[in-house]
């Protein structure tokens, strides 16, 4: 029911419902949606409770569940709050309603009621969804994210009286890694001591932030495509630069008679298949067909070497012009290559980075036409003469001329001397090499650009600015390095997008859809709890195969080592970021799940207690041995919790989208929009949106109509006349946008002079006549399609080509329409019958028929009488009773405790009829004498909702821990146990981070003085920013490498830390102590060396991510002699984080110190074979010293550990 419609609106307003009104009767609908929703919802759970709670039923209700998924934005909306006042204001009494950038909340709130009846065995959820709730707040705090979220759990009617009446009661936010939102949920957990709050954080978010991570390393070419993007913005510059190809294309094209050579298909193939993959697509469908036959059409156009960056060659099989030809290519082969201009590189999306690197990367690979494209594009009369920048400190382009200063020795800590040496603003590495060439600097003309903007009236010089992102275009891609970064780029980043599309894919309402047709077949569902788990051990596997495959589509000249620990570092980052960002996914909670519904309930037992969680913790308080765990009751509550628990907020992401959309088309030529016409429009929607998944899940929506006009067309007026152009456009059936096409034809028969040429100008002159005579000038006209005019100019072989790959994809796409149809008619038949059985035992139990038995028809009796408001009839029971989505689900491991069989679980999906209460109460509305007010009090509860809420006036946090009850171990954060005997490990890591951190630590910046200017106008200095010293640099940039190396234990006892608390005495692992005293001898030292590659490094908690490496017993040499240590990825790759690898790899009887190496980096030609990214060479790095990480002094009768 869309409840916005104007015609729909007289109708729910049949007596007050006008146009002039529809701002204030939005405000209305959404009031009374949202308050009719927040009482039906609570009605029916209190309806539940009562049934539950009679003395002869055999229904008990074990849990209630709490979802919350929230986010905010920043928008710019008209708000009523004014946040300062001018003084002219206070003068006269005025505030105005401004318009303000406020932080605007969407929550999503969703329910469950779990019941269970033991004397049948079977087991119920019913789910319950409120319409999204908006607030407005001054500042995302956590006083406000707290306050937002018990405002919209107070919108449920009885929820508190409810949840004390419940024996669970389990809390499941889900929002992203913000402070405030952290912190706010640990204080609504601390303030209801019986509740289970369990704060999962966005995945989706996690994944985005590995992937802007890992392109870190080629942050230069990032900004090289955004340069390209927006200096194509213009009006016309596609037609000019598929010109300037054309042009290109044809100084170079070299025509050959027969057949293409068949050995350079392979490389070609493998460029199609890493650039025309239509795998992931941003706007969630594929264009499949599209891309096939770009494939298509790029294969048969570009046959020979595309790695030639001077001849282009072309087969044919029959003597064909050269004119021909080229306009060939001018019609099928220029579009293929350059579809469209350059896509803006999403920065700040989760999804469609690919799209620009596909962009450039073909253009790059074929032929390199994308560096001639853009000079002549940026730079046709060449590039001006950089200014020279006197350079203040070095730089890592020090280490250019042989890494001559990796050799410094530094035998001490870094002073300030030794630090002043090596500072830089920002890492050069993907210049480094390129000496003799100008190198690609996104700031380069920031000096001669400082005119642009003119401060005082604000105008920009565009033309100028144009100009220069050309120029910036134009520099990057005259780098001889750009091919092989964007191969690098797009052959890395593939797991990194696997994993962002399959985390979007589990966010959608199509996963859900999947799962209830699984069910309806009698199959065991997924949930999206144990899903992400398994789905990052599957990128980790993709990571290991790219470290073990080469990269196919590299040409000859990028196959350098270079290229190749570029692909290493973006492989390695990535890898590390999400064992750092997504490691605890193979934790508690998760593996929680994952165990029960595997059922392997006894390895959850077995797990040391510091890996739980919260959730873990307190549901095994309440079933504290396997058999209660997996009794009726238990299980019930375990599925249920899988079935509600959302791991990702991308919904609510993309209703900030459609917000701003809304907002945007709504304030063009008119007032800004306000907020409260904002809140209630997303409430409107949202309600309307479930209503119709709910409809479409069971069969009921009715086909969709097509689109019909508004207004009908009106025939058109004939203004042209005759002509020869006119009558040869006719019989051609072009329009004027085929006039171009068709230009050099009618120019060909013009010069002729032959009989058609006379025909056209006869037709032409009746034309005119015609046209003087007030009709058309020839006929209505029937236009040919650009399909029918490109099929015409296309050669038989391409042409025959394109009909079997066109009729392929159109017949794949059928079938997986097809396939969708049948998994939602399935759902729909199923949902159906469930329905109809349900009513029918319904109304068998009001006749005095047979007792009911099914706990959703039990249900439906006892709250039949009383679902019925205002003038609904009884069919109601069919509309706002529940059909069972999932009926019956067995579910693998889950043994009955006393019949020993699987129990079930029935999911049932409850939508209370808010769109009818909404229809039928405004009717009741306008029918009061005078309407006694209540439209304008609905008006005003939609203001006091939409009111900014300020932090002044919040209430401040209760300040309650949370650990009085329940205290997260570290060993839960990284899903391994480093507590107790194996504190060690983290002793360790604190040594690590103490002794290494001065030399990665940024110097803060000297404080610049105010000058007397400045100090005159009262403005405050430029911040400078500190400076980076090389080590940490190398960190950032994926380079460093640790070589930790054991060395024999001390004699000598150690002192002890007289410092160390109690709690840091009594965690010191003196295990082990009386198998130390039975030995009575001392064991063998064995040399033992263990590389780790600092993947990812959390700078602020000084955490790392580790890359395991392997030593090679051969070495390499340098062109200036010095050794190289070779180091391969192991089999698997493993990565570990900085504690877990020091617990499961170090023996920490013996003592260990750890020295610095760098990743060696040169332009050295390798060999196709030795291109994959599972080797490399590193070189140490002398300037930071060896230093000892760790002491042990293995005694007769205990072990003794020593820490700095």
């Amino acid at each position: 029911m869309p409840l916005l419609n104007i015609s729909t609106q007289q109708k729910v307003l049949p007596r007050a419902g006008n146009k002039e009104t529809l701002s204030l009767d939005e405000k209305r609908v959404a009031t009374c949606s949202l308050l009719f929703a927040g009482q039906m919802v609570g009605f029916m759970m209190a309806r539940c409770l009562e049934v539950t709670s009679l003395p002869n039923c055999n229904w008990k209700l074990v849990a209630l569940l709490k979802r919350r998924r929230y986010d905010e934005t920043p928008t710019r909306i008209s708000l009523r709050e004014k946040r300062s006042v001018r003084a002219s204001e206070k003068e006269f009494g005025k505030q105005k309603v401004t318009t303000e950038c406020a932080k605007v909340f969407q929550t999503e709130l969703g329910l469950g009621l779990v019941l269970a009846n033991k004397s049948s065995g079977q087991s119920l959820l019913m789910r319950f969804t409120m319409p999204t709730i908006m607030s407005c707040v001054d500042s995302a705090s956590a006083e406000n994210v707290k306050r937002t979220q018990l405002e919209a759990e107070a919108l449920i009617a009885s929820l508190d009286e409810i949840q004390s009446k419940v024996g669970h009661v389990f809390s499941l936010p889900c929002t992203d890694r913000a402070s405030s939102n952290i912190k706010a949920e640990n204080d609504i957990g601390s303030q209801s001591a019986s509740a289970v709050n369990c704060h999962f954080l966005c995945q989706v978010h996690k994944a985005s932030q590995v992937q802007s991570k890992q392109f870190d390393h080629c942050e230069r070419h990032i900004s090289g495509l955004l340069h390209c993007a927006l200096a194509m913005r213009g009006a016309g510059t596609r037609g000019e630069l598929r010109k300037m190809l054309f042009e290109i294309i044809e100084s170079r094209l070299s025509i050959h008679l027969g057949e293409a050579p068949p050995q350079y298909a392979e490389h070609r193939n493998c460029v199609l298949d890493l650039y025309v993959n239509g795998k992931y697509n941003q706007h969630g469908k594929s264009p499949q067909k599209r891309l096939a036959l770009q494939r298509c059409i790029l294969s048969y156009f570009f046959p020979g070497n595309i790695q030639d960056e001077n001849v282009v060659e072309f087969y044919v099989r029959e003597p064909t012009s050269r004119q021909e030809v080229l306009s060939w290519y001018k019609q099928w082969a220029i579009p293929m290559l350059l579809p469209s201009v350059c896509p803006i590189y999403p920065r700040s999306r989760w999804i469609g980075g690919e799209c620009s690197l596909n962009w450039a990367g073909l253009l790059c690979s074929f032929h390199n036409l994308l560096k001639p494209l853009m000079l002549k594009f940026g730079a046709p009369r060449g590039f001006p003469a950089p200014a020279e920048a006197p350079r203040t400190s070095a730089t890592l382009h020090t280490f250019q001329s042989g890494w001559d200063c990796v050799a410094v020795p530094a035998e001490v800590r870094p002073d300030e001397s030794h630090e002043s040496e090596h500072q830089t603003d920002a890492p050069d590495l993907e210049a480094e090499g390129w000496a003799n060439s100008v190198d690609y600097n996104p700031f380069l003309a920031a000096d001669s650009e400082r005119d642009l903007l003119d401060r005082a009236t604000g105008n920009v010089d565009w033309q100028r600015l144009n100009a220069s992102m050309k120029l910036r275009a134009a520099r990057w891609a005259d780098r001889p390095d750009v091919g092989a970064a964007l191969i690098c780029m797009r052959s890395c980043m593939e797991p990194c997008l696997h994993l962002m599309h399959s985390l979007l894919e589990l966010a959608s309402l199509k996963f859900d859809r999947k799962q209830q047709s699984l069910v309806a077949r009698g199959k065991v569902r997924d949930y999206r709890v144990v899903a992400v788990a398994n789905l990052t051990v599957r990128v980790f596997q993709m990571i290991n195969g790219k470290f073990r495959d080469t990269v196919r589509a590299l040409p000859l000249q990028h196959m350098t080592r270079r290229t190749r620990v570029l692909l290493f570092r973006m492989l390695s980052r990535a890898g590390g970021g999400i064992n750092m960002l997504m490691g605890r996914d193979q934790g508690y909670p998760f593996r929680l799940f994952h165990l029960l519904l595997s059922g392997q309930v006894e390895k959850i037992f077995q797990d040391p207690v510091c890996l739980y969680d919260e959730l873990t913790t307190k549901l095994l308080m309440k079933f504290p041995d396997s058999k209660a765990l997996t009794s009726l009751e238990g299980s019930s509550v375990v599925e249920a919790l899988a079935e509600m628990i959302s791991v990702d907020i991308a919904g609510v992401e993309a209703r900030h989208a459609a917000a701003r959309r809304i907002n945007s088309i709504r304030s063009c030529q008119a007032h800004t929009m306000s907020f409260e016409s904002l809140s209630s429009l997303t409430i409107t929607r949202s309600l309307v949106k479930h209503r119709l998944d709910w409809l479409e899940a069971r069969g009921l929506l009715p086909p969709k109509e097509k689109r019909r006009r508004r207004r009908e067309a009106k025939e058109k007026k004939f203004h042209c006349g005759g002509g020869a152009w006119r009558a040869f456009l006719h019989l051609k059936k072009g329009g004027f946008a085929k006039s171009k096409a068709l230009s050099p034809l009618y120019q060909q028969i013009k010069s002729q002079g032959l009989q058609e040429w006379q025909d056209l100008k006869e037709i032409g002159k009746m034309g005119t006549v015609s046209s003087r005579a007030g009709h058309a000038s020839f006929g209505k006209r029937k236009f040919a399609g650009k399909k029918q005019l490109q099929a015409i100019a296309a050669p038989q072989a391409l042409e025959q080509q394109l009909c079997r790959v066109a009729q392929a994809c159109s017949q794949e796409a059928l079938r997986d329409k097809e396939d969708w149809q049948q998994t939602v008619a399935s759902v729909a038949k199923h949902a159906s019958e469930e329905c109809g059985r349900l009513v029918s035992l319904g109304h068998a139990a009001n006749d005095g028929g047979t007792p009911v038995t099914n706990p959703a028809a039990l249900l439906a009796k006892s709250m039949a009488p009383s679902m019925l408001p205002l003038s609904l009839s009884g069919s109601m029971l069919s509309r706002g009773l529940p059909a069972a989505e999932v009926p019956d689900t067995e579910v693998d491991g889950l043994d009955g405790s006393n019949s020993g069989s699987k129990p079930s679980m029935l999911s049932v999906e409850c939508l209370p009829p808010v769109a009818e209460l909404v229809k039928d109460g405004m009717e009741f509305f306008s029918t009061l004498p005078n309407r006694s007010g209540l439209l304008k009090e609905l008006v005003e509860v939609t203001q006091s909702q939409s009111a900014m809420r300020l932090h002044c006036d919040a209430p401040s946090l209760s300040g309650v821990h949370r650990g009085l009850d329940f205290h997260e171990q570290e060993c839960c954060k990284v899903a391994e146990c480093v507590c107790g005997k194996h504190v060690t490990a983290q002793r360790i890591h604190a040594n690590l981070v103490s002794l290494f951190r001065p030399f990665l630590r940024v110097k803060p910046a000297a404080k610049a003085k105010p000058d007397a200017d400045s100090a005159r106008q009262g403005s405050k200095p430029a911040v400078q920013k500190g400076k980076k010293p090389v080590p940490r640099l190398f960190m950032e940039q994926g380079l460093l490498v640790f070589k930790f190396t054991k060395l024999p234990p001390e004699g000598q006892m150690p002192s002890f830390d007289t410092s160390a608390g109690w709690d840091t005495v009594c965690q010191e692992p003196l295990a082990d102590a009386d198998q130390d005293s039975g030995q009575g001898v001392e064991q063998s030292h064995v040399d033992e060396s263990i590389w780790v590659h600092v993947s990812y490094a959390n700078f602020r908690d000084w955490h790392f991510s580790f890359l395991l490496l392997d030593e090679q017993p051969e070495s390499q040499v340098t062109t200036d002699g010095r050794q190289l240590t070779v180091l391969r990825v192991p089999e698997p790759s493993i990565f570990l984080r900085d504690t877990v690898a020091f617990k499961q790899r170090f023996d920490l009887k013996f003592a260990w110190k750890a020295a610095m190496y760098i990743i060696f980096v040169d332009d050295s030609e390798l060999a196709p074979l030795d291109m994959a990214p599972e080797v490399v060479e590193v070189l140490r790095l002398a300037s930071v010293p060896e230093l000892l990480v760790w002491k042990a002094t293995v005694g007769c009768s205990e072990v003794c550990f020593h820490m700095w």
